[in-house]
């Protein structure tokens, strides 16, 4: 936000122009854009309104994402390749020595940049799980090139049907109520162990990224036979859980480091924690 204010401050043509793209919806907004963005906005990408898909494709030449929500659209000013790549760092998967041969589970996916990072980059086998319907959607479509498995369910401690809470602009969407009576939605829930008997069976996970706004901790409970054959694990332990907005990482610490794992990284910017493996899977 604060970098979204100094530039308009630096450029007040330029901000007049976002606010008239911005202020459209679906083809209305595309359209805009398309006029000014090479003389004012200056982004690397295109963007188009797909009425088919109810959504936005943002494409920079190198890589395309179907959005399907105006206010994320501004996560791709700098390209699409480059919030992939932007959003590996965060996770610290950037530098970790992944095997092609052994898969990435993407839990948490929303519309794909990690698992998309993680194909494109790694030649990893690519497990994505969003629980939100919108984004699931988009996901789906997303990673049909790539060849990676796209599940639509909440991950939990536990099998069943929860309520959902949709925080779809911001990509908070999750199965801990956040308060303030946000709208919600049913989803089917398992395991994640139960998840990876089905589409993992055997052989080991190469890494666990989590990113589920609080209820990490349920997740991490429901997967101890998947964390005894996985080697790295990569959670946002950023303070979204619940009313309080509370942080997960001391729980995610405690979970992991009973089940064998030592922190190899912290990356205070997102905030996230890797964790690897201390012993033999």
């Amino acid at each position: 936000m604060m970098r979204r204010a100094a530039t308009a401050a630096r450029h007040p043509r330029r901000a007049l122009a976002a606010q008239l793209v911005w202020s459209q919806e679906g083809a209305s907004l595309a359209r805009r854009y398309r006029l000014l963005n090479s003389s004012l906005i200056r982004w690397p990408c295109e963007i188009r309104w797909v009425a088919a898909f109810d959504a936005f494709v943002v494409d920079d030449g190198e890589a395309s994402l179907i959005v399907p929500r105006k206010a994320r659209l501004w996560k791709y000013r700098d390209g699409v390749a480059q919030r992939l790549e932007a959003l590996a760092r965060e996770f610290g998967a950037s530098d970790l020595p992944l095997n092609p041969s052994e898969p990435v589970i993407d839990c948490g996916a929303n519309v794909g940049e990690f698992s998309l990072w993680a194909a494109r980059t790694t030649g990893c086998r690519v497990i994505a799980v969003e629980p939100d319907p919108v984004e699931f959607a988009a996901l789906e479509r997303n990673l049909a090139p790539s060849g990676a498995t796209a599940v639509h369910a909440g991950l939990w401690h536990e099998p069943g049907e929860m309520q959902i809470y949709l925080g779809n602009d911001r990509g908070d969407t999750t199965l801990i109520d956040p308060g303030g009576s946000p709208p919600t939605t049913t989803v089917r829930t398992v395991t994640l162990d139960a998840l990876c008997l089905e589409v993992a069976p055997d052989g080991v996970i190469g890494l666990l990224k989590l990113e589920a706004e609080g209820a990490e901790p349920e997740i991490l409970a429901g997967a101890e036979e998947t964390l005894r054959r996985t080697r790295f694990v990569t959670v946002d332990v950023g303070p979204e859980r619940g009313p309080a907005r509370e942080s997960t990482a001391p729980a995610v610490t405690t979970l992991l480091t009973d089940a064998g794992f030592r922190l190899r990284a912290l990356v205070p910017s997102r905030p996230s924690m890797v964790f690897e493996a201390s012993i033999g899977t």
